[in-house]
C-alpha cells in the first residue's frame, strides 16, 4: 500500500518506503502534523459518521506508514510535541475503539488491528516509549483488550503481542550491556499493574497469522525473560491473582485458550506456574519452620538476623557476639536485591522439601548407613539455577524427577574438595568463582562446626550466589509424615469408593 505525499519542495514522496519517511520529516517548514490530528478530533467530539471514521482510517494509515519506516536518528530529531501529538492521537483512538467495543457497536477488527501494528512501530523508537510512559499508553491498551471478548481475533492478538516484542528490543538496545533481569523485571512490574501482562499471556495463546515460527519463538523469548523474574511471580503470579489465575486457565485449557498448541510456548508457560506455585507454597511453610542460631543450635520464633548479611539468626546479642570471630568470614553484606532473591530461594527450597521430604529422608538414612557418619555430617545439596545456554527451562531441583545429592560436608572443604558442588565447581577460574568460593567456604565451615545430630545443612544455588542454611531434623521429618498421612487418607477415600461401588453392583 502507498501514501504518496507532496513534499514543501514539490517533490512526491511515498511515506511507507523508508526514504519517503525521512524526507517527509526532514522537509523544509514541515507542515506540524499535531495541527491535522488536533482537526480530526474537533470533528470526532460532535458525532462519529461516516467522513470521521474515514479521517481516522487514513491518518492511522498514513502516520503509521511514517513511524514504521522513518529511521530512528530522524524521530529523534523532530519536535518532542509532535510526536506527543501522535501517542496522544492514538491513545485517544484507542479510547473510542474500547467505547465502541464495550457497547458491541462499530465492530472493526481489521481496523483495531492497525491501531496496534502501528503502536508496535512506534514502540521501536526509545524517544517515543518516554512518552508511551508518561502518557500511560500501557494503561490504554489494557483497558481496550478488556474490552475485548474472553480471545481476541488472531490478529489483534499477534499484533499486540509484537508491540511488546518491540518495545523490549528497544530497551535492550538502549541500555545495552546494562540491561539486566532487574531491568526486565521493572518493565514486567509496570505491565502488570496496569493490566497488560495479564493480556499478553492471553494473547500469546492465539495462533500466529504469519511467519508462525518466527513470530511464536519471540515470544518464547519473552515468556524465558519473564520466568527468571522470579521476584515478579513471587508477588503476582499465585493463585488469586490476575496473571496466576489466567495462567492456571490456560494450562487447563478453559474458555477455550491455548489454541496455540506451540510446544515451547506451553513448556515455558508450565514452567512459569511451576516457578510461582512452589515459591508461593514455601513462603506458606515458612511459619511451619522454626528459626536456629548459628552458634547454640537453640530453636525457636522470629530470632533476629545479622545485620549485615541478613542469613546468620541469634537467640540473643551473647551467641552473635561469640560467634562473630568465625562469622565475619562469610559474612558479606547484602542489598534490597539480593535480599529479596534470598527470600524466594528459601521459599524454594521448603517447597521442595515439602514435595519430597520423605525422598530426601529415605537419602539421608541410605548415606549414613553407606559411610558410617552421622547426620550432622551430611549436606543436602539443592541448584535453583537454570545452566547457562538452556534459559527457559526449569531449574534442576524443580524438574521431574528434581536433582537433590546427599553430599558428605567435609568433602566440601577440605583437601581436594572431592565433593565441591557442581554448581561451583564449573566456574573455577573465573572471577566470579574467586569472589564466592571463599566466603561459602568459610560458611560452610563454621556452620559444620557447631552441627548437633539434630539438625542438617542445606548448601543451595540461587541467581549464581551459593548459600548455606541450617534446618531443623524434626521439621523435615513432620514434613515426610505429612505426605505419608495424605496419602493414607486418599488410600482410605478410593478403598471405601471401591466398596460402596461393589454394594451397589450387588
Amino acid at each position: 500500500e502507498r501514501h504518496l505525499r507532496t513534499l514543501t519542495d514539490g517533490r512526491n514522496v511515498d511515506l511507507n518506503t523508508p526514504y519517503g519517511a525521512d524526507a517527509y520529516l526532514t522537509q523544509p517548514n514541515c507542515p506540524p502534523f499535531s495541527k491535522t490530528l488536533k482537526a480530526v478530533k474537533k470533528m470526532a467530539k460532535k458525532k462519529i459518521n461516516g467522513e470521521v471514521k474515514k479521517q481516522l482510517y487514513e491518518n492511522i494509515n498514513m502516520f503509521g506508514a511514517l513511524f514504521a519506516n522513518a529511521s530512528e536518528s530522524i524521530v529523534e530529531q523532530t519536535a518532542y510535541e509532535e510526536l506527543a501529538a501522535w501517542i496522544s492521537f492514538i491513545q485517544w483512538v484507542l479510547e473510542i475503539r474500547t467505547k465502541y467495543n464495550r457497547a458491541g457497536t462499530w465492530r472493526d477488527e481489521d481496523f483495531d488491528e492497525r491501531i496496534f501494528v502501528n503502536i508496535g512501530c512506534t514502540f521501536r523508537y526509545y524517544t517515543f516509549v518516554e512518552i508511551i510512559y508518561e502518557q500511560k499508553l500501557l494503561h490504554t491498551m489494557a483497558e481496550f483488550m478488556s474490552a475485548q471478548p474472553r480471545l481476541p481475533c488472531d490478529g489483534i492478538a499477534e499484533s499486540y503481542c509484537s508491540s511488546f516484542t518491540n518495545l523490549i528490543a528497544c530497551l535492550q538496545n538502549h541500555h545495552e550491556d546494562s540491561w539486566d533481569v532487574e531491568k526486565i523485571q521493572k518493565l514486567f512490574m509496570k505491565m502488570e499493574s496496569c493490566g497488560a501482562l495479564v493480556h499478553y499471556l492471553k494473547c500469546s495463546t492465539c495462533p500466529p497469522t504469519w511467519d508462525h515460527n518466527m513470530v511464536n519463538m519471540s515470544r518464547v523469548n519473552i515468556l524465558k525473560s519473564l520466568q527468571q523474574c522470579t521476584d515478579l511471580l513471587r508477588k503476582r503470579f499465585c493463585i488469586g491473582t490476575p496473571c496466576g489465575d489466567m495462567l492456571e486457565k490456560i494450562l487447563q485449557g478453559k474458555e477455550g485458550y491455548s489454541r496455540n498448541k506451540h510446544a515451547q510456548i506451553q513448556s515455558t508457560l508450565r514452567n512459569i506456574y511451576e516457578i510461582a506455585t512452589s515459591i508461593s507454597d514455601g513462603i506458606g511453610k515458612r511459619n511451619e519452620v522454626k528459626d536456629i542460631c548459628r552458634y547454640c543450635n537453640k530453636t525457636g520464633d522470629d530470632f533476629k538476623s545479622c545485620g549485615r548479611c541478613k542469613t546468620a539468626f541469634y537467640c540473643s546479642r551473647e551467641c552473635q557476639t561469640k560467634d562473630w570471630k568465625v562469622h565475619k568470614k562469610s559474612c558479606t553484606p547484602m542489598d534490597k536485591s539480593m535480599s529479596k532473591a534470598k527470600k524466594t530461594g528459601n521459599a524454594l527450597v521448603l517447597s521442595f522439601l515439602q514435595k519430597h521430604a520423605r525422598d530426601v529422608v529415605s537419602a539421608m538414612r541410605t548415606k549414613m548407613e553407606e559411610t558410617g557418619l552421622e547426620r550432622k555430617d551430611l549436606v543436602l545439596e539443592l541448584n535453583f539455577q537454570v545452566e547457562d545456554g538452556n534459559i527457559g527451562a526449569l531449574p534442576p531441583s524443580l524438574q521431574d524427577p528434581p536433582f537433590f545429592k546427599i553430599g558428605i560436608t567435609k568433602r566440601y572443604y577440605e583437601g581436594d574438595r572431592l565433593e565441591e558442588p557442581s554448581f561451583l565447581a564449573c566456574d573455577k577460574g573465573t572471577a566470579h568463582y574467586e569472589k564466592n568460593i571463599d566466603g561459602f567456604l568459610a560458611n560452610i565451615r563454621g556452620m559444620h562446626d557447631k552441627m548437633t545430630n539434630g539438625h542438617f545443612l542445606i548448601c543451595v544455588m540461587y541467581q549464581t550466589n551459593p548459600s548455606v542454611l541450617k534446618m531443623d531434623y524434626n521439621s523435615l521429618v513432620r514434613m515426610a509424615m505429612e505426605g505419608k498421612v495424605y496419602f493414607a487418607i486418599v488410600s482410605l477415600i478410593i478403598v471405601i469408593i471401591a466398596i460402596g461401588i461393589k454394594k451397589l453392583i450387588h
